[in-house]
């Protein structure tokens, strides 16, 4: 259980802010779906029992797929990590990667926009993440949207009332993948779905 694991030569790649090949990928499954948040579940071995879960959550993930195509890299905020026990490679930990948008779910607000439009509105509500992403938010919107007198929100989490603006607006969006971040992207054509 001492010798070190090396992905280099894997299929499949877990990269962490813990460091290479601290965690090496066991299994890798999750869903993903228009207008919807991904939720990937990640199961890793390490030679410690001792990795600071700390310095994990909250921070970056990728998981590579090699394929035919290419590499296929699926990254997400670490938002659940636990000891899951040992077997005879090491220590395995159970991950759960989310998308930075999933954040927006856990803060409620109340505020009140005025002469904005939903793409301004969106700009600025999703601007408290923006750091989450390299760029967090991608819009592709090819329609002109009117300003609006009055947009409230009221007592509903910053991801509801995004939903429920993108919703009313004809807006959808999907989530791109790049090694160490993802990016959300708004779209109202439905050819831009990568």
């Amino acid at each position: 259980m001492n010798a070190p694991l090396r992905q280099t030569e894997r299929l499949g790649r877990l990269t962490t802010a813990l460091g290479a090949d601290t965690l090496a990928l066991l299994r890798f499954d999750g869903t993903d779906h228009l207008n919807e948040l991904f939720e990937y579940r990640v199961e890793a071995l390490a030679t410690r029992d001792d990795l600071d879960f700390d310095a994990l959550i909250g921070t970056h993930a990728t998981v590579e797929i090699e394929g035919r195509e290419g590499t296929q890299p699926f990254d997400g905020i670490v938002t659940q990590a636990r000891w899951a026990g040992v077997g005879e490679n090491g220590h395995r930990y159970d991950l759960v990667l989310r998308p930075w948008f999933w954040l927006a779910g856990r803060r409620r607000n109340q505020r009140i926009f005025h002469n904005r439009t939903v793409v301004q509105i969106l700009r600025e509500l999703l601007s408290d993440y923006a750091q989450l992403g390299d760029p967090a938010l991608d819009v592709q919107l090819s329609q002109d949207y009117p300003v609006l007198e009055y947009t409230v929100q009221y007592r509903e989490s910053d991801l509801d009332f995004a939903r429920r603006q993108m919703e009313r607006h004809g807006i959808s969006f999907h989530f791109r993948h790049a090694m160490g971040s993802h990016t959300l992207v708004l779209t109202d054509d439905v050819l831009a779905h990568e």
